[in-house]
């Protein structure tokens, strides 16, 4: 059986400096010794003093600490940085200590496409798994409900900047750097969104419970311009033609070009009203490589 640790990691604590050695110092706690390197003291040290330090785990499993305090403990959620995905354990996220913290992944979505990437930021809460090693767990969604502002209608219309924390099937969920709750419909974002994606939108709506509907789309000329672009991309492979028109069905346009009838309309339009195209017969021709 294994046996357990007298001293958890993951806590700040205050530990007694008991003396000096060439590396750093060695500090006791409850009868335990802890050592701390001169890289992770804060200030100066003296023998006998009590400092505040935050304990983890080195790579080997000991307990070392550091004055550097991380926002992120057991007890309190903050922003970690994701440095390295691992495909079979998760990904590894950096709370400001020398060893980067692992979120499992189970605690990830189970399709891979939404894990998170590096650089990518996760609001995590530590913990410890069944052999009490620090990990970090993402926040849960009665934990954003119940700790996070407010919003009012004067946010309407405002740009919002935050990160992804939980993918839903009607959309994503994210946390802004202001500390509100916000939601992207699916139709609100022109692709899929991953977990700790950073985002920038426009809020369209305050809901009564403070949450904030939020959309990711470009402006409505930037979206008609890229979404042209898609439908002349499609047509120079296709050597200028193509079956699809405005009378083609929603299904179709969505399964070949990614677009929903109401944006295919309106850049198809546009291409119309510019003579770059010309629809004829259940087809669509690019006029400047038609014979």
């Amino acid at each position: 059986m294994r046996e357990k640790k007298a001293i958890l990691p993951g806590i700040i604590t205050v530990c007694h400096v008991e003396r000096g050695i060439e590396t750093g110092y060695v500090l006791r706690k409850d009868g335990i010794k802890i050592l701390i390197y001169k890289d992770e003291l804060n200030g100066v040290v003296r023998k006998g003093e009590d400092i505040t330090v935050f304990l983890y785990e080195n790579k080997a499993g000991d307990i070392e600490a550091t004055m550097n305090l991380p926002e992120i403990s057991l007890n309190s959620f903050g922003w970690g940085e994701v440095t390295h995905v691992h495909p079979r354990a998760g990904v590894f996220v950096h709370i400001g200590t020398k060893k980067d913290v692992l979120v499992s992944k189970d605690d990830l979505p189970e399709n891979r496409s939404e894990w998170p990437q590096a650089k990518d930021k996760l609001y995590v809460i530590l913990s410890h798994d069944r052999h009490e090693r620090l990990i970090a767990k993402p926040v849960r969604e009665e934990t954003v409900r119940n700790e996070l502002e407010t919003a009012n209608d004067s946010m309407t219309h405002q740009t919002i900047e935050g990160h992804v924390y939980r993918i839903i099937d009607e959309g994503t969920l994210f946390v802004s750097e202001e500390g509100y709750r916000g939601f992207i419909h699916h139709t609100m974002s022109r692709k899929a969104l991953r977990l700790g994606q950073f985002i920038s939108g426009k809020v369209i709506d305050v809901r009564e419970d403070g949450t904030l509907n939020v959309s990711i789309l470009p402006a409505m000329t930037e979206r008609q311009m890229e979404d042209a672009d898609i439908i002349l991309t499609y047509l120079h492979e296709r050597n200028g033609k193509m079956p699809l028109t405005d009378k083609t069905p929603p299904d179709l346009i969505q399964e070949t070009l990614g677009l929903s009838k109401a944006a295919f309309k309106r850049a198809m339009g546009k291409l119309l009203k510019e003579k770059r195209v010309k629809q004829e017969d259940g087809f669509t021709f690019l006029l400047d490589e038609k014979q």
